[in-house]
């Protein structure tokens, strides 16, 4: 058995305002499950999701007339690191459906 790690990080870009996309993913629903805690770091620019076995980030940013969403996600299994890969783009879609 191994115990490599790998990392997951996705950049998206939103047009919404930073309080339609700071809210929506406080709310949670995108997330698709209620085993997530989310954490705010820092007040409408960055969050952590402690999951059950590893922290993801994400930090936001304005930029002109979009919000920029960044989703690190490190220290994953890497047998799994494609799947975490793809469910993290499966809940970055169902966020921007909510937007």
């Amino acid at each position: 058995m191994t115990d490599e790690r790998c990392s997951v990080r996705l950049t998206r870009r939103y047009r919404a305002t930073l309080e339609e996309v700071w809210d929506a993913l406080l709310a949670g629903r995108w997330l698709g499950t209620d085993a997530v805690e989310i954490a705010v770091i820092e007040p409408r620019r960055i969050v952590e999701l402690v999951l059950p076995e590893s922290v993801a980030r994400i930090e936001l940013t304005r930029e002109d007339d979009t919000v920029v969403l960044v989703l690190d996600h490190e220290d994953v299994r890497a047998p799994i690191g494609m799947r975490s890969m793809r469910l993290w783009t499966i809940a970055l879609g169902r966020l921007e459906a909510e937007l």
